[in-house]
């Protein structure tokens, strides 16, 4: 048996870490890692340090969306413990290297329904660094924590033979493992794996506190470890590394010494990095309830799960190339969620975490080196490409606008331009025309609204630079993307001032912004309508100035709460249209102070504070999303938000807490003293401020003001002052590009027609003329509507006074041959109608990227159709196209069969086509499934028939649903 002894020094050293006195409460007994883990938080209950390499986490869950961070409240069952979870997110991933305690197994191979066992959250407990559960079926008390870069198992067995399971191919799909016994005492292997993450490889040391008395391998997959009988506890130490067993043995060591199994060591010195991190922030000298106190203090806790810790403690890591690098003089990190995180996580971490903050850029580089662009999505060496947007440009911009980066900011801009002119999610099409069209890219109004503000990010940088450098080509740099950060305008549609989708030139019609579709990123345009962070002015001013857009604001959440179109797991926690369960909504409430309102924004976050987030294991109404739904709620909570990242200003809202003290890491503090008149829970309003003992009447502080140190006083009452915050001067405001020219659009009755087409241009901008091409023609002065008569390609431009143009924008509309009627049988899914009923004989292909439209889509039933081709003609060929996405449901049919009739109403079958493409191909692709007669036959009518794939299997995520057909397009020669 090897010797558990308390290490004297390292006790000594970690106890010391953060004092407290002997009546004050530590800041991590108020954490409780269980709120999230029920409803959609996503997050997990098991222990890790700040933001560790290792999640030691029951798994309760496989293969479900709620499951994400293989965690569930609403489960009754333990699969195992394993060393690798996420937090919050809304994609699966991770579980690597399950291990399970056991005291009887027969299997000659790993079956998770021989090992799993019952639990009750009555026997359960979970602490910042710890996690313990009691498992009914094999009477073991399982304990376990985390250092930094390792993790450490307690088991005590009450009866029975003590034996463990390490199941390698737990979770995700396993693409190549290992798994070996050394000595008596030691496991090493790796686990190749892909789920979210293509490829993942981690490798593992793992060490006993007991000999193993017996090693039954699975394979290459897992094994069952026996322990001495009468052993009654064994502890398990383990290492994690993406380059070797050899390096997570090094990762151990660095957080546990050699011979030591002293889990309460660990867990101390887990427990003081935890409390130094959540003193950054202290609430605790205001009297304030428990309540409120186990809400921040677990949310602050939640901001600090991720990213995690990528390199080993000798620096090396895999990369994004799959080759071994190492990081001289930081640590590379991962689980970069940059479309969540940019908003609010990474700008509170630019106040609280700066030297971390820079590890984080410096990471972004190594990213760039390797995977030639800044990540979006990253996950353990692997870009997901998730989400949209090039949202590391508005981290780093908020970075170094906050002093953290400098000396890599020529660099950083680099990566920044380079990946803002990737040919890839409908950026190519966005720099030529201002624009993602619809008909080049789906999410088109979310991705034209992000890559506008992630522009105005890179002229920042350009700027920060040139003004250091007077380098002539930053700024040029600065110029051309401040122009390019006004594109938002060019969805912004000016009769219903929303955020409205552009398909051919002209507004998707029809438009309702309480739809959900494929327009929007996880959002419908009512949640999109109002992010042009970086010119909040130019926003203002295109609704109708402050009252046009605070009436606007007043709409969103006076709105009526249900949504349309499809169901979207993302769109939680609704204040009318206001979903605040996903980012897009976060500053929102806060643009209130930009039209002298602020008093409209205390009401709205305390709302928000008060009823979308509790101390209750359903106490995040949304996926947490690598701590940004926390970061909302600490940020809001202190009074300071960062409406506009990339930019030094926090807008003011009114404090939970009646003292806020901001630890700085340059060792100022700046205090926020709140002094309500009346009780804090009433008193949401501001009514007068103090800076440092001076009057302060605006409703926003800057940078400069919190990191130098000081203190903030704020006056609390219970009804709104109206006054405060109202004068122009006193408010937030953000501005962009002036000379910027909007596009022009089409205005016509469609761009499909049978016989002729008035088409009529619209200059966009007042006082902007048009210029118009139609065919091969020249360019001229737009003077009045155009009729076609036959496919057509029509060009314009629009032009100020001053001679700034904008881009050319060119539509095409077709005629349709007017040959064949068509009538089916089954009703489409509205959101995929393929441009209505005569969709699918229009003659225009819809494309692989079925979001952007032009397929008709069936759920749940066959697609039959029947066309009239007007007259009896000879029948030799009839097709018909179909689409496959099987992530998304939508899958070949099974086969087609292929009718024929004089009469419309007695058909004979003349051939079937069966489906070729596997239902397990997860790549998106088109085929045609076409009938070629032997001989042709006479017929007026022609009838498809399309069996649809049907209920969906257990393999796949959306097993028990049922499965889409998408066609388009139907012919008959």
């Amino acid at each position: 048996m090897k010797k558990i002894y308390l290490n004297l020094v390292l006790a000594a050293a970690v106890t010391g870490a953060v004092s407290c006195s002997p009546t004050e409460q530590r800041l991590v007994d108020y954490v409780d890692p269980m709120v999230g883990t029920d409803f959609t938080g996503h997050t997990f209950p098991g222990a890790t340090a700040p933001f560790g390499m290792v999640q030691l986490s029951p798994d309760t869950r496989i293969g479900t969306w709620e499951g994400c961070s293989g965690y569930h409240y609403s489960d009754n069952i333990i699969f195992g413990f394993s060393h690798t979870h996420l937090s919050g997110t809304g994609v699966l991933d991770y579980g690597d290297v399950l291990m399970m305690p056991v005291t009887a197994y027969d299997a000659d191979s790993l079956n998770r329904e021989l090992y799993q066992s019952e639990f009750s959250h009555s026997r359960e407990e979970a602490r910042a660094g710890y996690y313990s559960v009691e498992l009914d079926r094999w009477n073991v008390l399982a304990e376990m924590t985390a250092g930094p870069r390792s993790g450490m198992h307690r088991y005590t067995y009450r009866s029975g033979q003590p034996m463990m399971i390490i199941d390698l191919q737990h979770r995700d799909d396993l693409l190549g493992s290992s798994i070996a016994l050394h000595g008596d005492s030691v496991i090493t292997g790796f686990r190749r794996s892909k789920s979210w993450s293509e490829d993942q490889m981690v490798h593992f040391y793992i060490e006993f506190s007991e000999p193993v008395a017996d090693y039954r391998p699975f394979g290459d997959e897992g094994a069952l470890i026996v322990f001495p009988e009468g052993t009654k506890q064994v502890l398990a130490k383990v290492g994690i590394s993406s380059v070797s067993s050899d390096n997570a043995r090094l990762n151990l060591l660095s957080d546990v010494p050699e011979d030591s199994f002293d889990f309460e060591a660990l867990l101390a010195s887990t427990q003081n990095l935890w409390e130094a991190y959540l003193s950054k922030i202290d609430v605790r000298d205001g009297g304030e309830s428990r309540e409120r106190l186990r809400t921040f203090y677990t949310a602050m806790y939640h901001t600090a799960i991720a990213p995690n810790l990528y390199s080993d403690v000798n620096g090396e890591y895999r990369g994004m190339d799959k080759q071994i690098h190492k990081a001289e003089g930081y640590d590379r990190y991962t689980v970069f969620s940059t479309w969540d995180t940019f908003r609010t996580l990474h700008p509170m971490f630019a106040l609280i975490e700066r030297e971390r903050t820079e590890d984080f850029l410096r990471s972004f580089l190594s990213i760039y080196e390797e995977g030639g662009k800044l990540p979006m999505w990253e996950l353990a060496g692997y870009e997901t490409n998730c989400m949209i947007g090039y949202n590391s440009v508005s981290i780093i911009a908020d970075a170094l606008e906050k002093g953290i980066g400098e000396e890599y900011a020529a660099e950083l801009l680099d990566a920044m331009v380079a990946t803002a002119n990737k040919d890839e999610l409908g950026i190519r099409f966005y720099r030529e025309r201002n624009i993602v069209p619809a008909e080049e890219e789906h999410e088109s109004v979310s991705k034209t609204v992000e890559y506008a503000y992630d522009d105005w990010c890179i002229s920042q940088v350009a700027a920060w630079l040139y003004d250091r450098t007077g380098d002539e080509k930053y700024a040029d740099i600065r110029d051309k993307y401040l122009r390019y950060s006004s594109s938002y305008i060019n969805v912004l549609d000016p009769a219903t001032k929303l955020m409205r989708p552009v398909l051919n030139g002209a507004w998707v019609t029809p438009f309702d912004p309480h739809e959900v579709n494929n327009h929007y990123t996880e959002a419908n345009s009512w949640q999109y309508s109002f992010f042009a962070p970086h010119d909040i002015s130019g926003h203002i001013d295109l609704l109708g100035g402050d009252e046009g857009f605070e009436a606007m604001l007043d709409s969103l959440f006076a709105a009526d709460s249900n949504t349309k179109g499809r169901k979207q797991v993302d769109i939680t926690g609704l204040v009318g249209q206001y979903a605040h369960g996903n980012e897009p909504s976060h500053q929102t409430a806060y643009l209130y102070a930009y039209v002298g309102k602020p008093w409209k924004t205390y009401e709205k976050v305390r709302y928000i504070l008060d009823e979308l987030y509790s101390s209750a294991p359903d106490g995040l109404c949304g996926n947490d999303d690598c701590g940004q739904m926390s970061a909302w709620y600490v940020m809001s909570a202190i009074g300071l938000y960062p409406v506009t990242p990339g930019n030094d200003m926090y807008v003011l809202s009114s404090p939970v807490f009646k003292n806020v003290v901001l630890n700085l890491e340059n060792g100022n503090k700046f205090l926020i003293k709140s002094e309500p008149q009346g009780s804090i829970d009433r008193c949401k309003y501001i009514s007068s401020v103090r800076l440092n003992g001076e009057e302060y009447t605006r409703s926003y502080v800057n940078f400069s003001d919190i990191i130098k140190g000081g203190e903030l006083d704020i006056v609390l009452s219970a009804r709104p002052d109206k006054e405060f915050g109202a004068a122009v001067e006193d408010r937030p405001m953000t501005k962009g590009c002036e000379d910027f020219v909007r596009n022009p659009w089409f205005e016509s009755a469609g761009d499909i027609f049978e016989d002729t087409l008035s088409v009529s241009v619209n200059s966009g901008t007042p006082g902007n003329t048009a210029y118009i091409k139609v065919g091969n023609g020249f360019y001229h002065k737009y003077d009045g509507p155009v009729t076609i008569d036959r496919m057509t390609r029509i060009s314009i431009y629009s032009q100020s006074p001053e001679g700034v143009r904008s881009p050319v924008i060119s539509a095409v509309f077709h005629k349709m041959k007017d040959e064949m009627d068509i009538y089916t049988e089954n009703e489409y899914n509205p959101q995929y109608n393929a441009r209505g009923p005569r969709g699918l004989i229009d003659g225009i292909r819809g494309s692989v990227n079925w979001k952007t439209g032009g397929w008709q889509g069936y759920q749940a039933t066959d697609f039959t159709a029947v066309v009239d081709l007007r007259k009896e003609c000879k029948v030799s060929l009839v097709g018909s196209g179909y689409c496959q996405d099987a992530r998304a449901w939508i899958w070949m049919p099974r086969y087609v069969e292929y009718s024929v009739s004089d009469d419309g109403k007695n058909f004979t079958t003349v051939g079937r086509v069966d489906n070729t493409v596997d239902e397990r191909d997860y790549n998106i692709q088109t085929k045609d499934f076409v009938l070629k007669l032997d001989k042709p036959v006479k017929a007026r009518y022609v009838k498809i028939f399309a069996k649809n794939f049907g209920t969906i299997p257990g393999w796949h995520l959306g097993a028990g649903g049922e499965g889409f057909i998408f066609i388009d397009e139907i012919w008959v020669d």
